[in-house]
């Protein structure tokens, strides 16, 4: 609270807050750093304070920080004017515009979130390696590698015979590893450029701001808290603030609370007066969402909050994570498995029989020390070929470059696949449940039929289907 202010009452509002104004601003358990600041702070508060008077709505937090005149002074703004285009830091003079409002930027941060970081192409590749039949291939081709060297340079050959070349099998296993590996990183890495391209455009638009008494318009990354910005019917709101004054301001929240109901707006100055009047209700909502939509009406706010602190932007750093597996991958995981465990099985408990069957014939057997290690060699790779013969190399390049020529043709119509997993998803569905204020359409619907006092009529041509003919 700032100071030579009135002391306000120590008690919530006849119910429509659940804590005191003296508690309205403490930290929640977990979020105690975005109440601290590094250095001095120039402005009465800090981001975590701001942040109080959403999720939920606080009318205790509102009256605690002095209504929208007390964030006025506490945020070093007007709420006429707006902030001033020659402010660098509080008590310095005028400085290029690339260092406007530093001190705002270390309290309270920009109105961009953090990039999320890009993976390397060798990380890329790494992750495609991890795939177990590329596993068991690179396995079964570094022992038949071995042993096809092994017999082309470490055993002696009749003169004249023709060159060995059991190395090539081994060395064509190797290159068809590098061929997936390689074109599916590559493919990962060319979606997660085009993504970070496409999100940079679809994010960065212009909104009109208050500075210095004029209106302009600036970038919404630009925004600052303390800024004064309009509100006009379509406008997606940037960031978190407080309504200062209006007409008939309504807006769309059911991105942050699930509801589709109209949203009315009163100005912060009344909200104040019937709070000190003992007559606010739990109906009175000065409060602007980020992410929301204003409906109707026209007016102006003041940021409060922007950046991975507004409502919006924790919405948006909660709903980021790693990448999970399509379905199709979950799938060919499995089958992967499966054929590791009978390929090696197959493999091993032919290797026993063979080996078994070559120690029966030990005694009788009287050559020579290097044909009978030949003959081991031959049992060994006996074991190899049929590991390499069961495990389909030719199945994790096929879906690589499946699925790279689908994500490219559909690129091609207007359609940037984001995850993957989306389209089998999709594919796969057999009903979709949606509440009320779920949309699937583009709001553009056509009425085809009607029942009216049990009778049903159809308002097109019913065609020879009987199952379309109107029934009464």
């Amino acid at each position: 609270m700032l100071s030579g202010e009135t002391a306000l009452p120590d008690h919530p509002y006849n119910g429509i807050d659940f804590v005191s104004v003296s508690e309205a601003l403490n930290p929640d358990p977990g979020t105690e750093a975005d109440f601290r600041v590094q250095g001095i702070n120039p402005f009465a508060f800090t981001a975590g304070q701001l942040n109080k008077f959403l999720n939920p709505k606080s009318l205790a937090a509102y009256k605690a920080v002095g209504g929208v005149r007390g964030l006025e002074k506490g945020l070093r703004t007007d709420l006429v004017a707006g902030l001033s285009v020659d402010e660098v830091t509080l008590e310095g003079a005028v400085a290029p515009v690339e260092h406007q409002f530093e001190d705002r930027k270390r309290i309270f941060k920009d109105n961009t979130l953090p990039a999320k970081g890009a993976k390397s192409i060798w990380r890329l590749m790494w992750e495609q390696y991890q795939d177990k039949i590329l596993i068991l291939l690179t396995v079964a081709a570094v022992i038949s590698l071995a042993l096809g060297l092994y017999e082309t340079l470490g055993v002696k050959h009749p003169a004249g015979s023709p060159p060995s070349v059991d190395w090539v099998e081994g060395v064509a296993i190797v290159v068809a590893i590098v061929i997936v590996v390689l074109v599916g990183s590559l493919n990962d890495f060319q979606k997660e450029r085009q993504f970070v391209k496409l999100n940079t455009k679809k994010e960065d638009r212009v909104v009109k701001a208050i500075r210095s008494g004029k209106s302009v318009q600036i970038s919404v990354h630009n925004i600052m808290v303390g800024d004064v910005l309009h509100l006009e019917p379509g406008d997606m709101i940037p960031a978190d603030g407080i309504f200062i004054t209006g007409h008939s301001l309504k807006c769309d929240e059911s991105s942050a609370t699930g509801e589709s109901d109209q949203m009315k707006k009163t100005p912060g100055e009344e909200v104040m007066r019937q709070i000190e009047a003992g007559t606010a209700s739990s109906k009175l909502d000065p409060f602007i969402i980020s992410g929301s939509k204003v409906l109707e009406g026209v007016g102006t706010y003041v940021v409060t909050s922007v950046g991975v602190n507004s409502s919006f932007g924790k919405i948006m750093m909660a709903l980021r994570h790693e990448a999970e597996a399509t379905p199709l991958q979950v799938k060919l995981t499995g089958l992967a498995d499966t054929i590791a465990y009978l390929g090696g099985g197959a493999a091993c408990l032919l290797f026993i029989v063979l080996f078994i069957k070559f120690l029966a014939h030990l005694p009788n057997n009287n050559g020579t020390p290097a044909e009978k290690g030949s003959e081991f060699l031959d049992i060994l790779i006996v074991a190899i070929t049929l590991i390499v013969v069961a495990v389909p190399e030719g199945l994790p390049l096929a879906v690589t470059l499946a699925l790279a020529f689908a994500t490219t043709r559909m690129l091609k119509e207007n359609n940037l696949v984001r995850v993957l997993r989306a389209c089998e998803t999709m594919g796969n569905a057999t009903t979709i449940c949606s509440d009320k204020t779920g949309t699937l359409t583009q709001n553009k619907m056509t009425v085809v039929a009607d029942l009216l006092l049990q009778v049903r009529r159809m308002a097109f041509s019913p065609s020879s289907d009987p199952r379309l003919k109107p029934r009464f």
